[in-house]
């Protein structure tokens, strides 16, 4: 839970502990949407993990499952054209790769990458398998936290 917390936090997702306990130990209806995606994170997180004990490698689909279990619907890979990233300002600042196929085949290579068995230092390896996943920007929402999962995922590779 302290984990969801924070992660999201970074997203301006913020809830209280008191909320976060309540609703895990309270069988009511949970009305704070802030702490609905906490819960969704450390959902996703388990998810993530009950996946790599049946299957100890990280793949697009568990990408997807995860980014699914966040968002609580059914998006995939993004096929919108036009996907731009943008500062404050409203000025882009990064226009992340287009078009499903184009995308697919990045994420190939990040599965690659990822589960090779190479002598990169596993903390160097994060850095970079993150950078680049931020960097393909697989989905329309849920990038980050779906990205954050997959250190901790790795972690446990």
């Amino acid at each position: 839970l302290q984990e969801a917390k924070a992660s999201s936090e970074v997203e301006n997702i913020i809830t209280t502990n008191d909320e976060l306990y309540k609703s895990v130990v309270a069988n009511r209806k949970i009305e704070d949407l802030a702490t609905k995606e906490v819960l969704r994170y450390k959902e996703a997180l388990w998810l993530g993990l009950e996946q790599l004990k049946k299957r100890p490698v990280i793949t697009t689909n568990l990408c997807v499952s995860i980014v699914q279990c966040i968002k609580q619907n059914t998006s995939s890979i993004r096929n919108t054209p036009g996907t731009t990233l943008s500062n404050t300002k409203g000025e882009v600042i990064y226009t992340p790769p287009s078009g499903e196929k184009v995308i697919r085949e990045k994420l190939a290579n990040l599965e690659k990458f990822i589960n090779e068995d190479e002598n990169i230092d596993p903390l160097i390896k994060m850095a970079l398998m993150h950078y680049q996943f931020e960097a393909i920007h697989p989905f329309s929402d849920g990038n980050g936290r779906t990205g954050r999962i997959l250190l901790l995922l790795y972690l446990k590779l």
